[in-house]
């Protein structure tokens, strides 16, 4: 049996249209996690003019890491109710202003921080109905990675009100400039090739084996 000597120019054609047509699958880029280690992160509050039997204590609604990620530059991702605001005498009728300072501790990608300043208007009634405004000096900052991304701290500004002794305060984080991890991985091959190869292969050698000896 004679392999027509069209057949692998065929074959080869074959194999290049697969190739071709089978989708390209490139790796989703990775994007660091940004942690923010609230154990080292810290509020302080100062009265700069208050009434008798006031007071406030600047506070995290919770503990240890918050870690947080990103799909891509542009999103942004809310910490909601993170810092909280408590009247130290529920007892009173009090308002008062305060300088409040807010210092972000990164711990990863790699250790950073951000620090911000403002004054605070707060009141309560006897610690039924509460609530208050702050006014950062600095209401968005950038955070500079040595890993090379970039991302903004954007920390709410306005009034906020509550029953009880308690009013919160939301801290938004958004993504300026994000640098990948890793690079893309490499193409994968399509799996259907090496067996076309193959097949390329065999027919190369099988039209080898019967083409007919010359006779003399």
């Amino acid at each position: 049996m004679v392999i027509p000597r069209y057949i692998p120019s065929l074959m080869a054609a074959l194999v290049l249209a697969v190739f071709t047509s089978v989708p390209q699958h490139v790796a989703a880029e990775t994007y660091p996690t940004f942690t923010i280690d609230l154990d080292q992160s810290e509020i302080s509050v100062t009265t700069a003019s208050c009434a008798s039997n006031c007071g406030v204590a600047g506070s995290f609604s919770q503990s240890g890491e918050v870690d947080v990620n990103f799909s891509g530059n542009g999103d942004v991702v809310a910490l909601s109710n993170l810092i909280q605001w408590t009247m130290a005498a529920p007892a009173a009728v009090f308002g008062g202003i305060y300088n409040v300072t807010l210092d972000l501790f990164f711990s990863a990608p790699d250790e950073q921080a951000s620090s911000t300043k403002g004054g605070g208007l707060f009141w309560s009634f006897l610690g039924i109905v509460s609530g208050g405004t702050v006014a950062w000096i600095d209401a968005y900052q950038t955070v500079s990675f040595d890993q090379g991304s970039d991302i903004g701290v954007w920390l709410e500004k306005g009034s906020a009100f509550s029953f009880g002794k308690t009013v919160t305060s939301d801290v938004y984080l958004v993504a300026e400039n994000l640098v990948p991890l890793d690079a893309p991985a490499p193409t994968p091959v399509p799996p259907l090739l090496p067996v076309l190869a193959l097949a390329l292969g065999g027919l190369f050698y099988w039209g080898k084996r019967q083409k007919p000896a010359l006779s003399v």
